[in-house]
């Protein structure tokens, strides 16, 4: 399989962010072309609702997505039908057939974002061997609390939900500020991508 260009998927995951779609068929940021991307998307109890809008722009500009989970069966933070993931955490031993990690919103405001991502190892241990792999990871609202948690923050800048701003920042993340664009972060060799 030939991988994708990593800056080609990191550009191509800021324009997914800040919500500019790319035309049927264009060309991509980056330039990176439709069908090139493998993306793994991890989710988390309950889902955030933006979860499908991102999962369908991934869809829609031709990247294969993965969806996995801690359960099987994730019920989202409103109305709307449960998510059904194609594999759990603890089945992803290899991560070469992905080109990007990205983790999906939550309810934030509750306080308690992604707890079943926290609370797994397993999940912890995949984003810290994603990481080492210099894979494009991505995360939005509170999801950066995840990557802090991960221990992939020091030095990254991010932003992310208010609530958890202190715990990002203790993780040894520099606070891009409380409400900005998507950030990116190019460090030494990976590239953590963190947004709203």
């Amino acid at each position: 399989m030939k991988r994708a260009n990593g800056r080609a998927v990191l550009a191509a995951l800021v324009v997914l962010l800040a919500g500019t779609l790319p035309a049927d068929g264009a060309e991509a940021a980056g330039g990176a072309r439709s069908g090139e991307v493998e993306a793994l998307v991890m989710i988390c109890a309950p889902y955030g609702l933006n979860t499908n809008l991102i999962t369908d722009w991934m869809e829609l500009n031709g990247w294969n997505v993965t969806v996995i989970a801690v359960e099987d069966t994730v019920a989202p933070c409103a109305d709307g039908s449960a998510m059904i993931a194609d594999t759990l955490v603890t089945e992803v031993d290899d991560l070469s057939p992905w080109d990007l990690l990205f983790l999906m919103p939550s309810r934030a405001s509750t306080g308690n974002s992604h707890a079943d991502l926290l609370a797994s190892p397993e999940a912890l241990g995949l984003i810290a061997r994603a990481d080492s792999m210099e894979m494009v990871i991505g995360a939005v609202c509170g999801g950066t609390r995840v990557l802090a948690a991960a221990g992939i923050l020091d030095g990254v800048t991010v932003t992310g939900h208010l609530l958890y701003k202190q715990e990002v920042i203790d993780s040894g993340a520099v606070w891009a500020g409380d409400v900005v664009p998507p950030v990116v972060s190019m460090i030494a060799r990976h590239f953590p991508v963190s947004g709203w």
